[in-house]
């Protein structure tokens, strides 16, 4: 890194009054530049993946974790970044610690200018002088060096983006549920998830990055991640949910990408489902009984991460008895086949609807069988998703 390039700098605080002076500390400082705000211990580390900044100031009180322990987790991911822990008090047992865990320091979160300026500067040093890295030692941001090189980096990134994703869909007494992901490339931007929430209600997520490669791939995950959170601590409000993952995205990324996003919370006993629709394709809500309209639960917001004044509607439908929501992401209306044609939600809905209703397994095969017929070998283009929630008693 050149002298004259800025230190990008992450923070981790749970305080907002704290986070925010802090955060008006380095956009007053020209040498360095704030790269996004974390409230947790799994926001910092997800922000780490995304953004790789060079420092990341870290509470030692951040929850889920606390400091210590996710400053040890992130440099083991990643040596290269800095880390310097932000306490209330001088403590020498804790600065100890923190020397154990591998952090370059601890300095008090009433800090001046001058003084944090001095201490991130100082850690980064070697970083913002750019040494030449020595023969046989590897470079944490190495490219690969052949073909063999990026297929097997590809598929790790596979696998770690697997991870983010439900092995199986959930078990719940008078409800079937399946799910099926497949991804154009290596990684995909499309993931779904469903959420165990209070009173055994559960969250049911789809979401589609209107992006495409790695980029996309790390966009899923923090995505994933703070929907996951929020919808742990704001239970029943599904609005509130969007508006504040909507408001992480932006700090976390700038606005460089955003995301589609259905999110409803499912209450089994009842068969309501409270939902917003940020800006993604609508869901159907489809019935077996004879003059009932097919339902499209269209969109109530914007997509997240586009902008701060972003207003998200909740609404509310119930499921009947043999009623099923169809979930979707648009790599399947959008499927094209050799002569150009597109799939299209008529298709979608024909293969939902040619089997028998109460079963949401054959009901994601014939879409997916349905879609494999149109392509007839023309590539896929774009990743696929699709969730099935059927009320069977």
């Amino acid at each position: 890194m050149s002298a004259k390039k800025q230190v990008r700098v992450a923070l981790a605080e749970s305080q907002a009054a704290v986070r925010q002076n802090l955060s008006d500390l380095l956009l007053g400082c020209a040498e360095l530049r704030l790269v996004g705000n974390a409230e947790n211990a799994e926001e910092a580390i997800q922000l780490c993946e995304l953004v790789q900044p060079d420092m990341i100031l870290i509470d030692v009180d951040i929850p889920e974790r606390g400091g210590i322990e996710t400053a040890r987790l992130i440099l083991s991911r990643w040596p290269l970044i800095k880390v310097i822990l932000l306490a209330d008090s001088e403590d020498d047992h804790l600065a100890q610690n923190a020397r154990d865990a591998g952090a370059s320091g601890v300095i008090l979160k009433d800090v001046r200018l001058e003084q944090l300026q001095q201490v991130i500067l100082e850690a980064c040093s070697a970083a913002r002088e750019a040494p030449e890295v020595p023969d046989g030692q590897a470079s944490q941001f190495r490219l690969p060096t052949s073909q063999a090189d990026l297929s097997r980096e590809l598929a790790d990134a596979a696998r770690v983006q697997a991870s983010f994703m439900p092995v199986n869909p959930p078990a719940i007494s008078g409800w079937d549920i399946s799910a099926r992901l497949l991804p154009a490339h290596e990684t995909s931007g499309d993931f779904y998830d469903f959420i165990p929430l209070p009173n055994g209600n559960l969250g049911i997520v789809i979401a589609d990055v209107t992006d495409k490669g790695m980029g996309a791939a790390l966009f899923m995950a923090m995505s994933s991640t703070l929907i996951r959170t929020y919808a742990s601590l704001y239970p029943t409000l599904p609005a509130f949910v969007m508006g504040v993952v909507n408001q992480r995205i932006l700090e976390g990324s700038g606005g460089s990408m955003h995301v589609t996003v259905f999110y409803g919370v499912l209450e089994p006993n009842t068969g309501r489902l409270s939902y917003v629709n940020a800006g993604h394709n609508p869901p159907y809500l489809l019935s077996p009984r004879k003059g009932k309209p097919i339902d499209r639960l269209k969109a109530t917001g914007t997509p997240l991460g586009v902008t701060e004044n972003n207003y998200f509607q909740q609404k509310v439908v119930k499921l009947a008895l043999a009623d099923t929501l169809l979930l979707y992401t648009d790599g399947i209306v959008e499927a094209r086949s050799q002569v150009g044609g597109y799939f299209g939600e008529q298709r979608l809905l024909a293969s939902a609807r040619s089997v028998p209703p109460g079963a949401a397994r054959d009901m994601e095969e014939a879409v997916f069988a349905a879609v494999n017929k149109f392509l007839s070998g023309a590539p896929v283009e774009d990743d696929m998703a699709l969730v099935v929630v059927t009320r069977s008693a």
